[in-house]
């Protein structure tokens, strides 16, 4: 072999490593990915209601269930599409929210017009009221994107995602039965509405790809991504005055897994 051929074969030789470890951090073919997240939340039920100068923050919502953010959880599945210019997946997410309280005394703000036809029913005065609890299952089917072309090197993901949404509830009470909102109509059904979500998801194998590479191996997980995102969910069947807005715009992380 002349120096030429040395030379290039020491170059070769050098880049492997750099192709080893892409290997391991792509592992096996991609079919699709899960994630379990999580957000803080509370539905914008309270924007509807038409309050008296001086008592924001004293909507029916509040009144009940106060006026911090409870915990949302959301489990998706989506399959992918394309993976040749980042990976292209549909797919949808399943969620569960809860919180129960009583309402606040010393709160005589009441609604004074809008909304739904039962706004002042829904903020009675304390001792009038047992416990009630409100349930929601947010039920989202959605396209994403996330631009995972350059991972390997840099280990942060850009992702856009947006869907429609149908979120099921029930208001219910301390004795079982479901709250009325006023005579005849019972207090559950659903409300249609949409979301796009806009984050950024670290890709962990880049930190440890050893480790990476047995999780593939015996469980079958690609990649393992830590995912940020901001959320904006228009939850109020879109745009009509008479349904109960749900929507929120909130933060949301947790783990992404590619299968």
């Amino acid at each position: 072999m002349n120096q030429r051929t040395w030379a290039l074969l020491g170059a070769a030789m050098s880049l492997l490593p750099l192709s080893a470890a892409a290997e391991g951090t792509l592992g096996t073919k991609r079919t699709g990915n899960i994630e379990i997240r999580y957000a803080p939340y509370k539905p914008d039920m309270d924007s509807q209601f038409a309050l008296p100068a001086g008592c924001e923050g004293q909507g029916p919502y509040s009144r009940f269930f106060g006026d911090e953010d409870d915990g949302l959880l959301l489990f998706g599945f989506q399959t992918h599409l394309m993976q040749k210019y980042g990976t292209l997946a549909a797919g949808g997410n399943i969620g569960y929210f809860s919180v129960s309280g009583k309402a606040q005394a010393g709160l005589p703000c009441r609604p004074v017009g809008g909304g739904v036809a039962s706004s002042a029913d829904l903020s009675p005065d304390a001792s009038e009221v047992d416990e009630s609890s409100l349930r929601i299952v947010p039920v989202q089917g959605e396209v994403s994107y996330r631009l995972t072309i350059w991972e390997d090197l840099v280990p942060l993901v850009p992702v856009v995602r947006a869907g429609l949404d149908y979120y099921m509830w029930r208001m219910g009470s301390t004795s079982g039965g479901v709250a009325k909102l006023e005579p005849g109509q019972s207090a559950s059904g659903g409300t249609w509405g949409w979301h796009y979500a806009l984050g950024l998801h670290v890709l962990l194998d880049y930190f440890s790809q050893s480790m990476a590479a047995d999780f593939d191996r015996d469980a079958g997980v690609n990649s393992t991504y830590l995912t940020f995102e901001y959320m904006h969910a228009q939850i109020d069947d879109f745009g009509s005055s008479t349904s109960l807005r749900l929507g929120d715009k909130t933060v949301v992380f947790g783990l992404g897994f590619d299968m």
